[in-house]
């Protein structure tokens, strides 16, 4: 699987009403222009709906006259506006005189005769409409007047490529030398294979015929009467074209009725299957399943009661009715429900729940679920299902409702797991080896590799590996689920029991110059910043407190530093926090201590300084202060405590010497550091209150007046 993106951009959009003919007729009407001697003539020639053409006729010389056309509008079914009247009507056209066939189809009329005698006479229909849908059959209603004996006909095909066949005589005269031939695409009678009576044999080039339809009426219907017509398929391929043909005669005749017969029709429609021909559970039929179209509109939903039944994988089969039908298969072990969505040829839905036997223990978790793809990292709270069988050792392990790059992916469901009891008494389920799982939201089978732990107080951890590409570590989707690790120093750390794998949301700016730090987990300086340095406390003797650098960049969990950046540093934001996993060794801050003098982290998100030394500002200087009654600290900082009483002089050493930047330890009250924000949320200063202007600010989420 190359890419994911390519998979997630794959969409199906259907066009409204692409699937469809215009088929209820009411809209405007539009002149009819009959093709004659291989073109359209331009006087017009009656009307005909849109979308459809009427074999309104033309004549002899181009001067053929009717008392009425041979399609025109009439009252609809049902009390719609329009219908199509389709009859044959008498044309006396002064040399010759005939009955004309009336007929409406998606294609274009044309016909042919010589002399008064109408020898060699011939037509029907060449062309259609470009369609590339399967429909399973057409319905309409309809209202016959049988005058005369004869018959009415619905004739429908589809087909692909382009059927060709030359010297076609495409229009009336009075000698055969006037006749104008024409190398003539897509005409009915080559396409369904019929004799030709007229042009060359065999013809020049064969199209693919896809499907078609042929029937027939001989008894009157002076009601409106619905009828269906099922198309029969010879061919699985996709159709390029269609062509629908109503007609008030027998349409493949030359013999036509000498009577009117009309036909009226309203409302058609082409029908697309959505319900399954066929479905057996261990290749016996369910009693309640009914698999023919009489039902196809009655529910969208049909559930079926195999509760008797356990399931295993592959023990049902289905088929679908439609020919351009498709339908997907999932199982939800929660519920034992294997559900089969039946997609229609036109987007429509119809699906079937069939309720197996319960057969697992289910136990939910709810944790944090943290994604890692690229510079992908979504974070949110979902729930895992730890599944056991109730009659053998069986484990399975589900993630509902996974998200991915903004997608739905549906359910995760590994359900071969190998359980474990380690010697804390939590319990290890895992596989391996991947399982091939299929997820909906990509409409195919990837790897998954689960190693998902429960702690002894039944708390559940776990690590989902899914390699997009085999052998491509940057196409490979790592999904942890754990506890979720909030660091903003404006929040009080959520203190957790639930030590181990957790993931981290973080978002803390860093001022220019020394700042303290401390966090539950153990942290890779250059994490941070690639300038960045850190020193941590290591002695005191009396007159000075020594600091030596972290030589390996690894910041220890729970034990303060103090790191220095050049710049003013964001480690995220709020809009864009910076994602991880790590592990929690605790939630207890490490007290430093030497000659007196301690250094502590800090996990509250505003510790009152009073008392306590911290870094703060003053001016441009940075220094180790004593903090005010009405100074606070950050979370996930760190400050000094002393039970010198004299701290003043102290020096700061780093690596045994000064370091510039930060002076001594100052005696001194000084306010508290921090952002500080105005009321309009605009972030004014880094370094506390110092040097603002007088005003009301807000810092550590309370309000403060500068004076």
């Amino acid at each position: 699987m190359k890419k994911l993106y390519s998979l997630l951009l794959l969409t199906t959009a259907l066009t409204a009403n692409a699937q469809q003919v215009n088929g209820n007729f009411d809209s405007e009407w539009e002149n009819c222009y009959p093709w004659v001697a291989g073109s359209y003539i331009t006087d017009a020639r009656g009307l005909q709906p849109q979308g459809w053409r009427s074999s309104n006729v033309n004549g002899m010389g181009g001067k053929g006259f009717t008392t009425e056309q041979v399609v025109e509008a009439t009252p609809g079914y049902n009390g719609s506006k329009k219908a199509a009247l389709i009859q044959n009507n008498f044309i006396d056209a002064k040399v010759a005189t005939s009955w004309s066939p009336g007929y409406l189809t998606l294609g274009t009329p044309w016909n042919t005769a010589v002399g008064a005698a109408k020898k060699n006479q011939d037509g029907g229909t060449w062309g259609g409409m470009a369609f590339k849908y399967k429909p399973d059959a057409v319905t309409f209603h309809y209202k016959w007047d049988k005058t005369v004996e004869g018959k009415a006909s619905f004739i429908g095909y589809l087909w692909k490529g382009t059927y060709k066949q030359d010297n076609v005589p495409t229009n009336v005269a009075l000698m055969s030398f006037s006749l104008t031939k024409v190398t003539m695409e897509d005409r009915d009678r080559n396409i369904l294979g019929k004799e030709t009576s007229q042009g060359t044999k065999p013809i020049a080039q064969e199209g693919t015929l896809i499907a078609s339809y042929e029937d027939y009426i001989d008894k009157s219907a002076t009601d409106w009467t619905k009828k269906t017509i099922k198309f029969k398929y010879v061919s699985n391929e996709t159709p390029a074209k269609i062509n629908l043909i109503f007609a008030s005669t027998d349409y493949f005749s030359t013999a036509v009725s000498e009577g009117q017969n009309p036909l009226t029709i309203d409302d058609v429609t082409l029908v697309y299957y959505k319900h399954l021909s066929k479905l057996t559970i261990n290749g016996t039929t369910p009693s309640s399943f009914v698999n023919n179209e009489e039902t196809e509109d009655n529910t969208n939903l049909v559930t079926i009661d195999a509760s008797d039944v356990e399931y295993t994988e592959g023990c049902v089969k289905a088929e679908a009715a439609g020919a351009g039908a498709t339908f997907t298969t999932s199982y939800n072990p929660l519920t034992a429900v294997y559900t089969i969505t039946v997609t229609s040829g036109d987007g429509k839905q119809k699906v079937y729940e069939i309720q197996f036997k319960k057969v697992y223990d289910k136990v939910a978790y709810t944790n944090s679920l943290l994604v890692h793809y690229k510079d992908y990292f979504p974070i949110s709270q979902n729930t895992i299902y730890l599944l056991s069988h109730k009659e053998k050792e069986q484990y399975g392990f589900i993630l509902e409702k996974f998200e991915f790059l903004g997608s739905d992916m549906g359910m995760i469901y590994v359900k071969d797991l190998k359980k474990t009891v380690n010697a804390d008494e939590s319990v290890t389920y895992s596989n391996s080896e991947p399982e091939m799982v299929y997820i909906e939201g990509l409409q195919s089978e990837v790897p998954v590799t689960v190693n998902a732990t429960v702690s002894k107080d039944n708390q559940m951890m776990a690590t989902i590996t899914i390699p997009l590409e085999e052998g491509n570590d940057e196409e490979t989707v790592i999904v942890t689920y754990g506890p979720q690790l909030t660091i903003n120093p404006s929040e009080t750390l959520k203190l957790s029991n639930a030590t181990g794998l957790t993931n981290v949301v973080m978002n803390r700016t860093f001022a220019a110059g020394w700042n303290t730090y401390c966090m539950p987990f153990d942290y890779n300086l250059s994490s941070l910043s690639a300038e960045a340095k850190a020193q941590e406390f290591v002695s005191s003797n009396g007159s000075s407190l020594t600091f030596n650098e972290v030589a390996d960049g690894v910041l220890k969990a729970n034990v303060p530093y103090l790191v220095y950046f050049p710049t003013e540093t964001a480690v995220g934001t709020t809009e864009a926090p910076l994602y991880f996993v790590t592990n929690v060794a605790s939630y207890q801050p490490t007290s430093v201590e030497h000659s007196g003098f301690t250094f502590v982290g800090n996990y509250e998100a505003s510790k009152s300084m009073e008392g306590l030394y911290g870094v703060a500002s003053e001016g441009d200087v940075q220094k180790i202060m004593l903090g005010t009654a009405g100074s606070s600290l950050p979370a996930t900082c760190a400050y000094f405590t002393t039970k010198n009483l004299n701290a003043n002089g102290l020096r700061i050493c780093f690596d045994g010497g000064e370091v510039t930047g930060i002076n001594q330890v100052n005696g001194a009250q000084a306010q508290s550091a921090g952002a500080v924000y105005n009321l309009q949320g605009i972030k004014v200063s880094n370094r506390g209150t110092n040097n603002l202007p007088a005003g009301l600010y807000i810092m550590q989420g309370k309000k403060v007046i500068v004076k």
